[in-house]
């Protein structure tokens, strides 16, 4: 069949065509389309992202089976097809030559603020430099940033089942509409928050920035946002109930182009802006795009905001051990099974794709957990215990190993979905932090 052929068969789609030159079968190429990738960049970012895809488990785990077509030969010809394509732009081709040199395991499909070429203004650097330069603003400074002995958890006995993004890059929107019903419950006294659309904020957000030139800046080429972006939505047009945006997503919203967006199937309707204006909100924070220039602090800004009742959206930057696979520590196999995100070393690079989730406690200590300790590197004893956040990647997550189960292995329902960050990660390691008002 000839390439006109082809594409005469199989409408305008690029990505399609060059996957069927190639022999990906139908299958394979449907599940990629079913991702929201439907552009030669996308699917070959995905890819590339996604070192451990070849792996059975983590095939199940995204919902796929391309066992029987032999994975790593599939994995490897859609790569080495899209790349010799002609049609990736020169910032994806990109990926290649970092993927070599540091490889990570972070499904661009899950993260938020993604930049295959590194943030405009976050410079990549060793954990330990991060550390570094923000112990050296902090040495004149007198405020009190210890973390006192008390546990908090906003949560108290709601009934609120995690939800899960996956595989968009929504992670704002999701952790912005958590902070929003669990403040409003806590508010009205409700056991069972009232669900809010992370679709609403996600999509108003992401179509402003791609009817703008910040789409083409790296830190948005992975389809996410930024704090900002969501809260200008919150001021503008509030939070919509989940019943009138339904949160599934289409393959418009992470689109590249505006005439992607025109296409989409079912636009917010009159209906749920209607209803947002009734939940407006602020969403107050601090975007700090440069670790030389990142305050110290931050951990008990975030147990002040907690202790006053209030939720808090936090965005972490990424880290990955440059010498080994599957090291970005949002998607180590330890966070996987535990849900206790690792303190990077101080040999980790930093500034690879982060992620945002809600914050809704603190534990000043977890029987049996204690943080990495690397001498000389972080004081733990300045900086104990953990915040405890709900993540958006549904329940599977965080819970066969979970240090907040009772019995470890057992069947336990509360702790499904949620995890743990140790302060030092806090302190030193965002990006971004808001609370909402």
């Amino acid at each position: 069949m000839t390439q006109e052929s082809i594409e005469t068969t199989l409408g305008p789609s690029e990505l399609i065509a060059i996957l069927k030159r190639a022999g990906i079968p139908d299958q394979v190429i449907n599940d990629l389309l079913a991702f929201g990738l439907t552009t030669p960049n996308q699917a070959y970012s995905f890819l590339l992202n996604t070192p451990s895809l070849p792996d059975p488990n983590v095939q199940a785990q995204l919902g796929i089976d391309w066992t029987k077509y032999g994975p790593e030969d599939v994995w490897a010809k859609i790569i080495k097809a899209l790349y010799e394509s002609g049609v990736l732009s020169p910032e994806f081709l990109g990926l290649q030559q970092r993927q070599a040199s540091r490889a990570y395991d972070a499904p661009l499909a899950a993260l938020g603020p993604f930049s295959p070429v590194g943030a405009p203004q976050e410079r990549e650097a060793t954990a330990a430099v991060y550390v570094a330069a923000v112990e050296k603003s902090n040495r004149n400074d007198p405020v009190d940033r210890s973390l006192p002995k008390e546990k908090l958890d906003l949560r108290e006995t709601l009934v609120w089942p995690v939800r899960d993004q996956r595989p968009w890059p929504s992670c704002m929107g999701f952790a912005v509409a958590a902070g929003l019903e669990l403040q409003m419950a806590r508010k009205d006294k409700k056991l069972a928050p009232d669900r809010l659309s992370a679709r609403f904020l996600y999509r108003l957000g992401r179509g402003d920035v791609v009817a703008s030139p910040k789409r083409i800046l790296p830190a948005y080429q992975g389809g996410g946002l930024k704090q900002a972006d969501v809260a200008q939505i919150l001021k503008n047009y509030g939070a919509a109930p989940e019943s009138l945006c339904r949160d599934y997503l289409e393959k418009a919203d992470i689109a590249d182009s505006e005439q992607e967006w025109k296409k989409v199937v079912h636009p917010i309707s009159q209906a749920a802006k209607k209803a947002a204006r009734k939940n407006k909100r602020t969403l107050t924070g601090d975007d700090y795009p440069n670790y030389e220039t990142r305050p110290p602090g931050l951990a008990r800004k975030t147990f002040d905001w907690l202790k006053n009742g209030k939720a808090v959206v936090v965005s972490l930057a990424g880290s990955a051990d440059p010498k080994m696979p599957n090291g970005n520590i949002w998607h180590a196999e330890n966070f996987w099974n535990t849900g206790v995100l690792r303190v990077p070393e101080p040999h980790h690079i930093v500034g690879l794709a982060g992620h945002a989730v809600c914050v809704v406690g603190y534990l000043p200590q977890v029987p049996g957990l204690i943080p990495a300790q690397y001498p000389g590197y972080i004081d733990n004893k300045k900086l104990p215990g953990f915040f405890l956040f709900r993540n958006s990647w549904g329940v599977e997550y965080f819970a066969r190993n979970s240090p907040l189960a009772p019995q470890p292995g057992g069947d336990w329902d509360f702790p499904r979905g949620y995890g743990l960050i140790p302060a030092a990660v806090i302190e030193y390691f965002t990006w971004e932090l808001g609370v909402l008002g």
